[in-house]
């Protein structure tokens, strides 16, 4: 799909206009396509800008400002849109995995 992300997966915030959101895991909600109206998690509506779109996330995280996403200023905690660049997958089955083998060892 977009960068290996899909809608329900989890994955790192690797860059973010606000700098508190680097670092924080997200879940992946949606993809908001360009120009596309939307509904938030907590019910702000918003409206993507003509020349992007954005993962739609729900995490620790803040969106603070006035953003062309925003019919209204705003400061929300708990839900942001990132574009993909912004965003790195984390794969579920590979920390599974290492979290298995060090069991293993820990028993031997």
């Amino acid at each position: 799909m977009k960068s290996g992300l899909e809608a329900g997966c989890v994955a790192l915030v690797i860059d973010s206009v606000n700098p508190e959101n680097v670092g924080k895991s997200v879940t992946l909600l949606s993809w908001v396509q360009a120009g596309e109206f939307f509904n938030a998690p907590d019910g702000t509506c918003g409206k993507m800008p003509s020349n992007t779109g954005g993962w739609l996330c729900v995490g620790d995280i803040v969106c603070v400002g006035k953003m062309s996403v925003s019919l209204r200023d705003f400061r929300n905690y708990g839900w942001c849109i990132f574009p993909s660049k912004y965003l790195m997958p984390l794969k579920g089955d590979d920390l599974r995995y290492y979290d298995d083998r060090s069991k293993e060892r820990c028993n031997a």
